[in-house]
């Protein structure tokens, strides 16, 4: 929208139309604005911002809706939305374009598109004689343990490196969230985003700038690095430690070794015993929780999969109800009780290796077997975040 004529503030945003007119936009739930003084509102919350608008500028606010995060510009340039996203409650109530105004004589023009005052895909080219993320749309790790984003200090205890160290760089597509490592470590990212526009992702290239002369660098753009990025995603240090919890064990079953990590089934008979572990996902501080087993010896078939403790019981399997979702030995994947066919090259026994898990925050189901992620089974977990 361009602002003609502001005597106090105004607030564009985005809200449901449960909204009542005499309310402004951001102060009830699944709502979301930014005042002209500064502020961000979502669900009747605050943040200050650092940016405040008035007459003569063209204010943009919109949604990233692969990643639902809020986006906000002022004059064409993004400003800094880190960690404002529309809440999952948003998805059911559709919203729509709000602009709340207080006093008589304030006058706005909106451009609902397609043809902005400013284009959000033309995204001007940094010169070779700037410093990566000392520009607008860049973004940089420096050596001496400083983060840049368009310019802006975000530095937070990161740590420096130098001569013999591995650095990686890199960001999370589906979250827009950036990714740091260092030697195969994962550092904290995780308010740390790029521009929520998928036109500029599609405009950002790798960029490595030198400062002194005999400085050198040997660039790895994968695929097969010096440390699996996968693996340092989903075995992040931030996971919490988990062990098999003898409360919620099936008679049949025991837990052997100091580690509470090794089952066995000590009964004789053929039928299905559960166990679950002690903690479940909502104790992880990651975006991805995530763990594997060693088959060590089987006669039948054995489950590997995520279950609520209350719509399960130890003597059913971790693949028949609502809300869990399975890997089979026999190579077949279950979702929500239903059965998902797999194939020779997905069937395991012993002496495999077999990981499960889910991304926190998109949902999405991780199998692996022998290190290899099975990514042909693209699935959402159901109601996970509940």
């Amino acid at each position: 929208m361009e602002i003609i004529n502001l005597k106090n503030c105004a607030i564009i945003g985005l809200a449901t139309k449960a909204m009542p007119l005499d309310q402004r936009v951001g102060m009830l739930s699944d709502n979301y604005g930014c005042t002209t003084n500064g502020l961000f509102l979502m669900n009747g919350s605050f943040k200050n911002g650092k940016t405040k608008f008035s007459a003569g500028d063209i204010v943009g606010f919109g949604i990233n809706l692969a990643s639902g995060r809020i986006i906000f510009t002022k004059n064409g340039l993004p400003l800094d939305s880190t960690n404002w996203f529309v809440s999952p409650s948003a998805a059911g109530d559709p919203l729509f374009a709000c602009v709340s105004l207080h006093n008589s004589g304030d006058k706005i023009i909106a451009n609902f598109g397609p043809h902005f005052k400013f284009d959000l895909a033309s995204v001007e080219e940094m010169p070779l004689d700037q410093r990566v993320g000392n520009w607008d749309n860049s973004y940089g790790y420096i050596s001496s343990g400083l983060f840049f984003i368009n310019k802006s200090d975000r530095s937070h205890g990161i740590p420096s490196f130098s001569s013999g160290d591995i650095i990686g760089f890199g960001v999370i597509m589906d979250t827009e969230r950036i990714i740091n490592t260092k030697n195969g470590q994962l550092i904290d990212s995780s308010d740390l985003f790029i521009s929520s526009f998928s036109s500029i992702a599609d405009h950002l290239f790798p960029c490595f700038t030198l400062n002194k002369i005999g400085d050198t660098i040997i660039a790895n753009f994968g695929p097969n690095f010096k440390f699996d990025i996968s693996r340092v995603e989903c075995l992040s240090k931030q996971q919490k430690q988990n062990c098999w919890d003898s409360n919620d064990c099936h008679s049949d079953l025991e837990i052997i070794g100091d580690k509470l990590s090794t089952v066995n089934y000590k009964a004789n008979g053929n039928a299905w015993r559960s166990i679950f572990t002690k903690y479940s996902s909502q104790t992880s501080n990651c975006d991805i929780i995530y763990f594997e087993i060693h088959v060590v010896n089987v006669k039948f078939h054995v489950l590997i999969g995520f279950a609520p403790k209350q719509q399960s019981s130890l003597c059913g399997t971790v693949r028949d109800c609502i809300g869990t979702f399975a890997y089979e030995g026999n190579g077949a994947f279950w979702i929500n009780g239903a059965k998902i066919n797999g194939n020779s090259t997905t069937k395991f026994t012993r002496g495999d290796i077999i990981g499960c898990g889910t991304h926190l925050e998109t949902r999405q189901i991780i199998f692996t077997k022998n290190g290899q992620r099975l990514d042909q089974y693209h699935q959402l977990a159901y109601s996970f975040s509940n």
